[in-house]
């Protein structure tokens, strides 16, 4: 499963309690389960046996905010932070408004738990400036689990 965002103004990504508004072009944060959440074999005489896997509920987010904005310099900080030993595990929420075209609006949300940075925004110089991403900050994380919504 997976969720992305469009950008609209009116899905909302917080992360330490902290509405994140800095957010770039194009996709603007995705949350993903990268892990299957069981197995299915099938064997002779189609007999079936399958597990349920744990891994399946960690959760993967990819956030691209404009460089140097007091989104990436929070962000940062918080990267930072999570070198000592006794720093807090991320928590937050993504909120993402849909409607049916019948002028009801349903939210899916996500509530992420226990996360941690898993890399660091690097850099990019494109000597034409074509390239927008150089103005973005990609910061990925992970999750122990993610719980969907929908209201």
């Amino acid at each position: 499963m997976t969720f992305v965002s469009t950008g609209d103004k009116n899905d909302t990504l917080t992360l330490f309690g902290r509405t994140i508004n800095g957010l770039m072009d194009g996709e603007v944060f995705n949350v993903t389960y990268p892990e299957d959440r069981g197995t299915l074999k099938v064997g002779k005489n189609e007999n079936s046996i399958f597990s349920k896997s744990s891994q399946g509920v960690k959760t993967s987010l990819i956030i691209r905010v404009l460089k140097s904005s007091s989104d990436d310099l929070f962000l940062n900080g918080k990267v930072n932070e999570q070198a000592d030993p006794n720093s807090l595990f991320i928590v937050g929420t993504t909120d993402k408004l849909f409607s049916d075209g019948q002028g009801n609006i349903r939210h899916e949300v996500f509530e992420l738990e226990a996360g941690v940075f898993i890399k660091s925004p690097g850099t990019l110089s494109d000597a034409d400036g074509a390239n927008t991403d150089q103005a973005v900050a990609i910061y990925e994380m992970e999750f122990s689990k993610a719980t969907r919504k929908i209201t």
